[in-house]
């Protein structure tokens, strides 16, 4: 079977190794995230000496140790310590630093495209006579050397992740951070609270996760002779059962659990029963062993309907067995190694409820039952696909006990983890709007806005940014628009709730959004006179102060930046950006009704109607010039960086009625009263026989 790898996070990254000598202290205990695939791995030694092309810090070069991806070398923008000495060498490590008192480095990381939120991964290798010290986390939307830097709130330490003991007390331990949504920069501060601190290497990884796709998570199996089958198959009295831990960051049913395996040397039987169960963790913490291990049973299946394919064959080499309930232990066990698929329905799957603010640990307890024909055993993980949080673990008699390689294998005494894949159909879940942008996801990407007329309309969010799309990251949390929002990932790519994306630009397809409801009737734009319309705002939660902007495109030329004069009645402008920040306090909870500010009309032929792009944005923040840093005439409609957090974005394409209103403001002043009478007496006297 063709070996397939699913995608797992959408990586924009930044990883790094401060480092010192040619054998790194990191490579001891290698980070299972360096060197994946889409990263950019990079070696810099900044602390010991200059290179003309960086700002404090030199560049160690590119190799199999520094970069195995082979990728693009990065650097931080700036590395600082404070309260450091610098020792040229100690205790057999080059280039270590000393910290006197409360010392700490800092570094300042530039962001890149694209990203909701991002995943920010630490290994620190040093050593302390005290406790771990400190890492805090702060991060700045502008340059890092712009002081003081503020702190983001929603920065927090995701777990420490497990530790690794080296010889005379230096250690190893990885840190885990979540930051969303994405700030512009990270400047990170690891603070050392004890005297005698000393740092040899630090390695810092960004990831940033766009759109999340159908993989949640992912351990891959080990395809080298290093690899270990162990048994989980009930054939005999042994009541055998494995478990693993996994992290949960996005909310979603489990719809597929892939497992890989081999049969005790290589004589197949058949599964009869896959037997899954989710677990809640007990933290180390909290466990009386010391080490974490599966907590209250959440959910269980016996599945009996599941795929079955040769993963890869080893041909001249074999893999390890394992009977932990009988104590056998062979060298040359297997050469296959099987993979199984098993889809389970989302009425009948078990829903996880982690966040990437709040994120879950469960785990996977897994055993089979079969024909009776063959022993199966369950595959551990490649240790250099990684390592997290604690070791796998099997049931023993009562208690849970936890896996590391036996003393005769080449990996001991390390941590062993279970090589499985868990996968989820996530819904979206945030709104964009649906006018046609053409700097979308596509290539080519020209879409237009009216016969002829290319459209410059700011929808799509990450491609072709800034100005940025306006995107609601979670639209009924406090107030919509109209009756219903219909969800998105994005306008032009990924999931819609709709069926279909907002837009579709190979076929210059826009305004397919179907919930656009909020402006039940559309506006009249009698040309250059004052009006009004109204809207419906449906209010979840009140008591949060909430903004209405609204954008014509008066001239028709495919964007709402512009800003038309009017010369009839008094002569005036008549600015796109047609109502600014009305600000929409103390709803009530339900349906409202709102009436627009006053605004001035426009068109290029005052006796023709033509059609028309309206965008009406509800959010919980004003929108501001200031926001973006291109032409403000060029990003009317467009949303902030970080995006909305509430409400929607309405778009809207239609032949708006231009005739006189009954009620004509005909002095464009903004207020009906007799003068506009005398107006209307004088030109009906005039113009009409």
């Amino acid at each position: 079977m063709k070996k397939n790898k699913y995608t797992i996070l959408s990586v924009c990254a930044l990883l790094f190794l401060v480092g010192t000598q040619a054998t790194f202290a990191d490579d001891v205990f290698v980070p299972g995230w360096r060197g994946e695939e889409g990263t950019v791995v990079a070696a810099c030694n900044w602390w010991s000496q200059e290179d003309e092309n960086y700002d404090g810090f030199g560049s160690l070069g590119i190799g199999p140790e520094t970069n195995p991806g082979g990728f693009e070398l990065q650097f931080p923008q700036w590395a600082r310590y404070h309260n450091g000495v610098l020792r040229a060498s100690y205790e057999g490590r080059q280039d270590v630093l000393e910290f006197i008192g409360d010392g700490y480095i800092s570094f300042g990381l530039p962001n890149y495209d694209g990203g909701y939120q991002k995943l920010i991964l630490i290994q620190v290798t040093w050593r302390n006579f005290g406790p771990a010290g400190n890492i805090e986390i702060w991060d700045s939307e502008f340059d890092p050397n712009d002081l003081p830097w503020p702190q983001h709130s929603d920065a927090r330490m995701l777990l420490p992740l497990k530790e690794k003991v080296h010889a005379r007390g230096w250690v190893t331990t990885q840190f885990a951070f979540i930051m969303e949504p994405n700030p512009s920069y990270e400047s990170f501060k690891i603070g050392f609270e004890a005297d005698g601190s000393y740092v040899d290497q630090v390695v810092i990884d960004t990831i940033c996760f766009s759109v999340p796709d159908d993989t949640k998570w992912e351990q891959l199996p080990d395809t080298n002779p290093t690899g270990m089958d162990i048994r989980i198959d009930r054939n005999d009295e042994n009541d055998r059962i494995l478990a693993d831990d996994f992290l949960c960051t996005t909310t979603g049913p489990i719809t597929n659990v892939r497992l890989w395996g081999s049969w005790f040397n290589d004589t197949k039987g058949n599964i009869d029963t896959i037997h899954l169960s989710i677990h809640a963790d007990i933290p180390a913490e909290d466990s009386l062993y010391g080490y974490s291990m599966p907590g209250n049973e959440l959910w269980s299946m016996d599945i009996t309907d599941f795929d079955e394919d040769l993963y890869i064959g080893l041909e001249d080499e074999h893999e390890w067995w394992w009977d932990l309930y009988d104590g056998v232990r062979y060298r040359y066990g297997d050469q296959q190694i099987w993979q199984y698929d098993i889809n389970i329905d989302p009425n009948d799957a078990f829903v996880q409820r982690g966040t990437f603010n709040e994120p879950l640990i469960y785990w996977l307890d897994v055993y089979v039952e079969t024909d009776g024909m063959g022993q199966f055993g369950w595959k551990t993980r490649d240790p250099n696909d990684g390592h997290f949080n604690d070791d796998a673990v099997y049931l023993g008699d009562p208690n849970w006990l936890e896996l590391k390689y036996p003393a005769t294998h080449p990996y001991y005494p390390d941590s062993i983890d279970m090589a499985f894949a868990i996968r989820t159909e996530t819904e979206p879940h945030m709104d964009l709007g649906d006018a046609p942008d053409s700097s979308n996801s596509y290539d080519p990407n020209t879409m237009t806005a009216y016969p002829g007329v290319e459209a410059d309309f700011p929808t799509v969010y990450v491609i072709g940014s800034p100005p940025y799309g306006p995107i609601h990251l979670a639209p009924k949390s406090v107030a919509y628009l109209g009756t219903d929002v219909s969800y998105e990932y994005e306008a032009d790519i990924f999931t819609d709730e709709d069926g279909i994306n907002n837009i579709v630009p190979p076929s210059d397809s826009s305004n397919n959004d179907g919930a656009d409801d909020g402006v039940s009737t559309l506006p009249a734009l009698p040309y250059c006179r004052w009006t009004t319309f109204d809207y419906d705002v449906k209010v979840i939660n009140a008591g949060v102060d909430l903004y209405v902007n609204v954008w014509f495109d008066f001239n028709r030329d495919g964007d709402w930046g512009d800003t038309p004069t009017c010369s009839c009645c008094s002569s005036g402008s008549a600015p796109e950006w047609a109502v600014k920040n009305q600000l929409l306090y103390n709803l009530p909870a339900g349906d409202n009704t709102v009436t627009t500010p006053g605004f001035r009309t426009w068109h290029p032929d005052p006796d023709e109607a033509e059609d028309i792009w309206m965008r009406i944005t509800l959010s919980e923040q004003p929108w501001t010039f200031e926001d973006y840093a291109l032409d403000p005439n060029t990003v009317g409609g467009s949303g902030p960086a970080m995006g909305y957090e509430y409400g929607e974005t309405e778009d809207y394409l239609y032949t708006p009625d231009t005739s006189c209103t009954e009620c004509a403001n005909l002095n464009c002043d903004g207020i009906v009263d007799l003068e506009d009478f005398a107006i209307f007496a004088l030109q009906w006297l005039q113009e009409c026989d």
